[in-house]
């Protein structure tokens, strides 16, 4: 959202002109502050006991060797997080970064365009207590898989009424635009969760960098590239829009099935809730089906926790007595 304001702000206060020739470094240099307090950020967060063990029995392995093990061991969920940045990365890069040149293009002026690029990343910030109250209760292959769904439908329709709202009504292209993408992006938000549950720790940092980076290079990548050569159609730039939503769902579900008969695991962080459907976890991995039981919404999922802080509020009960 703020990327994206200061952009807008840059090319009116330097004008079209100087921003295509110099004016766009700006942007870039202004992000250093952000980037800066955001690796503050990251130093002071504490890592979690899981991945310091791992860290411990893991020192003397070579980079080489972890990413054999990783290419060896979990192939299938690498493709799995590739498969599930199809949707994000073309909404965020095709639909979305893209649809603003073309308005652009079509004549619509800057205030609308800011007003919409904007609208549509507020709204989406507005909408997650939303998405994570619904993920929740349902889980995030959920999630990805409706996102995918609704993405697949209407993913065309909304792109060709965009196009044609442009010319005809510019206040509907903006509300279009705004409402259309925010829920697109709010629901996507959870391909971070999707992603990061597919790894163990010990392997997590370069699976997630390598599936992620490869998925959002591939798909957000060409995206905007793509869509340029077929915008000589209006409906060929939303097909390619609903392709991104059919891939991310399919290749969620598709995983999931293979959860149910053991040739791969998805979650290695939080096994429930994950694909709640009909009040019942479906698609659970055979072992953790069998010793894990099923934990309704809002139960807490690890009982020990519980136990621990009990005891530990007990001792420090214990110890104000005696004082």
């Amino acid at each position: 959202f703020l990327a994206q304001l200061m952009s807008f702000a840059a090319e009116e206060f330097f004008g079209e002109d100087s921003m295509y020739s110099w004016g766009w470094r700006v942007p870039f240099l202004l992000a250093i502050f952000p980037g800066a307090l955001a690796a503050l950020g990251r130093r002071s967060i504490p890592e979690s006991e899981l991945f310091l063990e791992a860290k411990v029995q893991e020192s003397s392995s070579s980079a080489i060797s972890k990413t054999r093990q990783l290419l060896a061991s979990y192939w299938l969920q690498i493709i799995v997080g590739f498969g599930g940045l199809a949707a994000v990365s073309v909404v965020l890069y095709g639909g979305m970064t893209w649809g603003l040149v073309s308005m652009k293009k079509k004549g619509l002026s800057s205030s609308f365009r800011i007003l919409a690029g904007c609208g549509a990343n507020s709204l989406v910030i507005l909408m997650a207590p939303l998405v994570g109250w619904v993920t929740d209760m349902r889980g995030a292959a959920w999630v990805q898989t409706f996102a995918g769904i609704c993405i697949a439908v209407v993913g065309m329709p909304l792109m060709m009424m965009i196009e044609w709202s442009v010319v005809y009504s510019p206040w509907s292209a903006v509300a279009l635009y705004s409402l259309g993408y925010s829920l697109f992006g709010a629901f996507l938000m959870m391909h971070f969760l999707q992603v990061v549950e597919l790894f163990p720790v010990e392997v997590r940092n370069a699976g997630v960098g390598l599936s992620y980076n490869i998925g959002v290079c591939i798909f957000g990548g060409f995206a905007p590239m793509v869509f340029e050569a077929v915008s000589f159609t209006s409906w060929l730039p939303g097909l390619l829009l609903a392709l991104s939503g059919l891939v991310t769902a399919l290749t969620t579900l598709v995983s999931l099935r293979f959860q149910s008969i053991g040739k791969i695991q998805l979650t290695h962080l939080r096994h429930e809730p994950y694909f709640r459907c009909c009040g019942r976890e479906s698609f659970p991995f055979p072992s953790l089906a069998k010793t894990s039981g099923s934990v309704e919404p809002g139960q807490d999922a690890c009982p020990h926790k519980k136990e621990g802080i009990q005891s530990v509020v007990e001792v420090e009960a214990h110890d104000l007595a005696m004082a």
